[in-house]
């Protein structure tokens, strides 16, 4: 898919669009895609550093590694219709949606690929840290809870945590949804957030991962995702276990845009009257 992108000569730098933007709001934009990159390089090379002082492929390390392999489904959130608008400030390409079986979103050549974006997978982590940190000091003092109690009081702290992170992103101008179903908070504003978005990446996510290290500190195992290859020769383990978090990401990734698909679909992606150009410059 990539590979016919590239060949099609639709990969070139975007800049020019006919709007205005705020010296506030562009300093902004790129402060906040400036900590997104160094975050995501700092988290790449502590996932090699950690690995390498672990003498293992650590679960943290699979995750950073493989989101950031999971940059090319961005378009997958704006498959049927808009459901997503990405800032056009700063540098941006063509999306190769078009270039997905099946993707036949509105306004094709309008779309673009921020690249803060793409370039932010790897410090997705984020939303996994705090999330991981509350339930294991929750938890520590509680050791007799099962399944039944771990689980919702996991995606419960998922979803203020993603509530929080996307709110703040949102408010910077980094991107916008369009109208979805629901109760949404500011409704009818390019700033809205709809509520039922909140739980999708934590649900499909950063809860199984959370729930994993809970149960493999527990119980003093190998987390789930790499049962087994703690019998293999290092290199063949390192691949083994990179190739399954690189499976698991894909596969919540997937989830996560398909979900936001179908809720678009069904309200038909209606953008908010007052969306910034930087978000739409094409009107």
């Amino acid at each position: 898919m990539l590979g016919r992108w590239i060949v099609s000569g639709t990969p070139r730098w975007l800049s020019g669009e006919d709007y205005t933007l705020s010296t506030a709001r562009s300093v902004v934009i790129a402060t906040v895609t400036g900590v997104l990159w160094t975050a995501s390089a700092a988290f790449l090379v502590g996932a090699v550093r950690r690995s390498r002082r672990a003498g293992e492929l650590t679960l943290y390390s699979g995750v950073i590694l493989s989101y950031g392999l999971c940059f090319w489904m961005s378009p997958i959130a704006n498959y049927a219709t808009i459901g997503a608008l990405y800032t056009h400030y700063g540098p941006h390409i063509p999306s190769w949606g078009p270039f997905i079986p099946g993707w036949h979103a509105p306004d094709a050549a309008h779309q673009v690929e921020a690249l803060y974006m793409l370039g932010a997978f790897p410090a997705m982590v984020i939303w996994i840290l705090p999330q991981d940190w509350l339930t294991r000091r929750i938890t520590d003092r509680r050791p007799h809870w099962g399944t039944l109690r771990v689980f919702p009081l996991t995606l419960a702290i998922g979803i203020v945590v993603d509530a929080t992170y996307q709110m703040f992103l949102i408010l910077c101008g980094m991107y916008a949804y369009t109208e979805l179903p629901g109760p949404t908070l500011f409704a009818g504003h390019w700033y809205q957030l709809p509520l039922i978005v909140t739980p999708l990446f934590p649900l499909f996510g950063s809860t199984p991962v959370v729930l994993m290290l809970h149960y493999a500190r527990r119980h003093a195992t190998t987390v789930h995702l790499y049962r087994g290859s703690e019998r293999l020769p290092a290199g063949r383990q390192t691949l083994l276990r990179l190739t399954a978090a690189l499976g698991f990401s894909s596969a919540c990734y997937l989830c996560w845009y398909v979900t936001t698909t179908a809720l678009s679909f069904a309200t038909g992606g209606t953008m908010a009257p007052d969306t910034p150009a930087h978000l739409w410059p094409h009107g």
